[in-house]
């Protein structure tokens, strides 16, 4: 089930989102996890330019929140680490979750999960992650 946790970004602790299973291609895709997943592609895409600045799709490529891992999901997932892979620890079809109260400072060429660089991105703070 999609769950809160804690972020340490330079000392600061944040609330953040996380899963409890892996979201994609042989993924345990619990409806949960998929939903936060999803949501979290159509909040950042719901700006005009986002989905293809910072995803990689165009926004009618965008899933629908169901909870189903479809084909949309794995393609918008696949589509959102082709476009930011030299940013991530992998870019293999899946959103993995993240350990909790996971330490973030930021160092050059640092690389995140997927699901922490999508919580980023929601929250702004994109620049502060992607040099």
């Amino acid at each position: 089930m999609a769950k809160k946790g804690r972020i340490n970004i330079r000392g600061s602790v944040f609330e953040t989102v996380n899963l409890d299973y892996p979201v994609g291609r042989g993924g345990d895709n619990r409806h949960d996890d998929v939903m936060l997943v999803q949501a979290m592609f159509r909040l950042i895409g719901h700006s005009p330019g986002s989905a293809a600045n910072l995803l990689g799709l165009s926004f009618s490529e965008l899933p629908k929140i169901t909870g189903n891992c479809d084909v949309l999901t794995q393609r918008a997932i696949l589509a959102f680490q082709r476009k930011n892979s030299r940013h991530l620890v992998n870019a293999d079809g899946v959103i993995h979750p993240s350990y909790e109260n996971r330490k973030l400072s930021f160092p050059q060429g640092a690389r995140f999960t997927s699901i922490t660089l999508l919580h980023q991105i929601i929250l702004g703070s994109v620049g502060d992650v992607v040099p």
